[in-house]
């Protein structure tokens, strides 16, 4: 008895917990759809975590020219601290993109291996996966230099066809990685192909 060729999915998503914003990573200003959708009442707040996830429009510019992407989200919340000015800021980013065609994991997960990078295999609810996490550095036009950021990517081959489903997240609180590591997980385990 012969298997039944592969085929491939028609579409892949997540699930974003409640907090988190979907936009449309296709949209001209990617930085006016995030104006649009923060839910922050203060004006002084919203130009604040407008500045502070801008980096996101960069990184959307980016990846959309070597990459389909699928979806963008972001969460921000600013919390006032006594005696502080400025509020303190958590943020975090998410994209889903499918990479142009590729080798297998295996194969990925040697081109991504380097110096302060770990390189784990995964399983995920949508199949075995490529972690890459350690930390990078997102600039900005408007910013003097670049900042750090811990970066946690996930990378799934897509059954029946030569390309991979990349999930990757962003958060520039150095302080909080291991509590965003564990929502970051909770979205990858959302991954669907359909």
């Amino acid at each position: 008895m012969s298997e039944s060729p592969t085929v491939p999915p028609h579409s892949v998503g997540i699930s974003l917990p409640p907090g988190w914003v979907e936009i449309d990573p296709r949209v001209g200003d990617v930085a006016a759809e995030l104006a649009a959708k923060i839910p922050l009442a203060a004006e002084e707040n919203r130009e604040l975590a407008v500045a502070l996830l801008a980096p996101l429009a960069v990184r959307l510019g980016r990846l959309s020219a070597v990459a389909d992407v699928v979806l963008a989200g972001f969460y921000t919340d600013l919390v006032e601290v006594e005696g502080e000015e400025t509020p303190f800021v958590m943020s975090a980013q998410v994209t889903l993109a499918l990479s142009p065609p590729i080798g297998g994991a295996d194969v990925l997960e040697e081109l991504l291996g380097g110096d302060g990078v770990e390189v784990m295999p995964v399983d995920l609810p949508a199949g075995e996966a490529v972690l890459v996490s350690g930390v990078t550095e997102v600039d900005d036009p408007a910013w003097d230099q670049p900042q750090p950021a811990h970066l946690r990517r996930y990378f799934v081959p897509v059954q029946g066809m030569s390309r991979m489903a990349a999930l990757s997240f962003m958060t520039p609180n150095l302080d909080l990685v291991d509590q965003f590591d564990e929502v970051f997980d909770a979205i990858a385990r959302t991954l669907r192909f359909s």
